[in-house]
């Protein structure tokens, strides 16, 4: 990739537009929600709104804070890298930091981005922020800052060589899931987790919506959802957190949680079981009694 190119001090919505309409072909009315949000972030006081990150597509357009760009298993992060590792779209990605408003209009400077590049950076951010490490984490949950670090100094005891905070440790310790488990669990997810309206989450809401990160991922994350939603569905819970004392079906091979150590059937197939000897003992009854 040749010189990037870079804009100081530009109207942000006029020059966005102008690279929007030369790569983006189609729905291009993306960028109406683009600016919606580049106008709040503007307004906030926030200075990790400043710093955003937009990307252009031939079928439409993306604008994220930077900060959540580098939070991995959510939707900005899996938006992100999803154009470089599923499609060969040719991608204009720029960096975006909000300095003002000058005489109605949202200033700024534009940073071309190699896509490439920023893709690798992305993927391999150790990232992070206290609020959704308390409720993504494992058991020691957490990060080494509460901003990406590139030092790639952390070793195998969680311990980052170049940063002044140790790493807790907890990511690497989350069980994946297959497909189907996924299915099971967002379903899950939306029929009883409290915090979830309409796929976004509520503990994470801080006045802008956010979509719940364990709908939109293949690893168990929520502490929540651990805790509170998953031991609602007993097999899916036998699966996923007790796999050591999990019973098999002696019919289906589904596995079950029962208290008795005598128990060889999951709930479905013992209630079909259970109706087949009760007729069966039915059966024998009538026939001692006709004899």
């Amino acid at each position: 990739m040749g010189k990037l190119n870079k804009f100081e001090n530009v109207d942000v919505f006029a020059s966005l537009e102008a690279i929007m309409k030369q790569n983006t072909g189609f729905y291009q009315s993306d960028f109406d929600i683009d600016k919606k949000i580049i106008a709040e972030k503007a307004a906030s006081q926030n200075p990790a709104d400043k710093t955003l990150l937009w990307l252009s597509r031939p079928s439409g357009t993306y604008c994220f804070r930077e900060r959540d760009v580098f939070i991995s298993d959510t939707a900005p992060h899996n938006t992100w890298r999803f154009y470089k590792e599923q499609t060969r779209d040719p991608i204009l990605a720029y960096a975006v930091e909000l300095t003002g408003v000058q005489d109605g209009k949202i200033t700024g400077n534009l940073y071309e981005l190699d896509y490439e590049k920023h893709y690798e950076r992305v993927k391999g951010a150790c990232s992070g922020y206290e609020r959704r490490a308390a409720l993504y984490g494992g058991g020691n949950a957490g990060l080494c800052r509460p901003y990406p670090c590139q030092s790639g100094a952390h070793d195998r005891s969680g311990v980052c060589g170049a940063c002044p905070l140790p790493r807790r440790r907890g990511m690497s310790d989350i069980k994946r899931l297959t497909p189907p488990q996924s299915r099971k669990v967002n379903t899950l997810v939306r029929r009883t987790c409290c915090n979830c309206d309409n796929g976004n989450c509520i503990l994470l809401d801080d006045g802008d919506e956010c979509v719940c990160p364990q709908l939109i991922s293949y690893s168990l994350l929520c502490k929540w959802f651990r805790i509170a939603v998953l031991p609602a569905d007993k097999e899916l819970y036998a699966e996923l957190c007790h796999t050591e004392d999990m019973r098999r079906c002696s019919v289906c091979g589904a596995p079950f949680v029962s208290s008795s150590n005598r128990a060889v059937y999951c709930p479905d197939c013992r209630k079909r079981i259970t109706r087949r000897q009760t007729a069966e003992r039915m059966r024998k009854m009538r026939a001692n009694v006709t004899r």
